[in-house]
């Protein structure tokens, strides 16, 4: 009896009220579309802060073609990424090079002949920051091939 009641009342609606059914959710999906997406915002600031470190390092530990490899770089031109405590590489880097100790924040970043450690001592996706340290590692290039 309660589902005949029910459908006498929807089919009884003005036809207008019963195309409109649905607005509620087509609402909720537009302002869902409109939040500011955090994880593309992270991963901007992320890499702004990579580069922002590639363009003060390079230069000063390549003093012969730094400067001007530095200039040229852009977001887009380098390659990182976020390294554990936990792996069997990053604890030998710890025993092998002198003054690195790990921290929360680390990343390995690849440009060119360029392969850098860095570690903030806080979250580089979510603050503009500098490094707490770092280490470059200059690669032999072969003169025929540019990196």
């Amino acid at each position: 009896m309660k589902r005949f009641f029910l459908l006498f009342m929807l089919l009884s609606l003005p036809v207008g009220a019963q195309e409109i059914r649905g607005l509620d959710k087509e609402y909720y999906n537009a302002y869902l579309d409109s939040l500011p997406n955090e994880k593309k915002k992270r991963l901007e600031t992320l890499k702004k802060n990579l580069l922002s470190m590639l363009k003060k390092v390079i230069p000063r530990e390549d003093p012969d073609h730094g400067q001007s490899y530095a200039e040229k770089l852009t977001v887009e031109s380098f390659q990182f990424e976020e390294i554990s405590a936990q792996s069997p590489f990053v604890r030998g880097m710890m025993k092998e090079i002198p003054g690195l100790r790990p921290d929360k924040f680390m990343f390995v970043v690849k440009t060119g002949p360029y392969l850098v450690y860095v570690a903030f001592n806080v979250n580089p996706g979510q603050f503009i920051t500098s490094e707490s340290q770092q280490h470059v590692i200059i690669r032999a290039v072969d003169e025929g091939h540019p990196n």
